[in-house]
């Protein structure tokens, strides 16, 4: 998959994610399909130091994870980067964390089963808000 039309460039995404293996897996996934991954973090304090130093288009956020959770990750993020979309990608389908994911601003929430086509569709989406 190319970049979108709209995007002059391939979108930066920031993968946040205490699995090295997940980690692994979302890059090979996204570099696939020409999206620029441009830092990774096993962590929350480490995800919101990245976003502010790297300033991704896109974070792809895990939820739970050591120290600061990814929801609480997502609400620092999206407060003080308005133009960084944060997107949760967990493995929990939960009604009450999707809800608290979309209190802190999430651009969306997915499960890690999704497809690699709903989540790249998703990265797309969340430029295009």
């Amino acid at each position: 998959m190319s970049p979108s039309p709209t995007s002059p460039r391939p979108p930066r995404v920031l993968l946040v994610d205490d699995s090295e293996e997940t980690r692994q897996a979302l890059r090979e996934l996204l570099e696939a399909r020409a999206i620029t991954i441009v830092g990774e973090a096993a962590e929350g304090a480490e995800g919101i130091d990245l976003a502010r130093k790297l300033m991704p288009d896109v974070v792809l956020m895990d939820v739970k994870m050591p120290g600061i959770d990814g929801i609480e990750a997502t609400k620092m993020i999206t407060s003080s980067l308005p133009d960084t979309h944060v997107i949760v990608l967990t493995t929990f389908d939960d009604d009450s964390l999707r809800q608290r994911a979309d209190e802190a601003g999430a651009a969306a929430y997915l499960v890690k089963t999704s497809s690699p086509q709903l989540i790249t569709d998703a990265i797309f989406q969340a430029l295009g808000s």
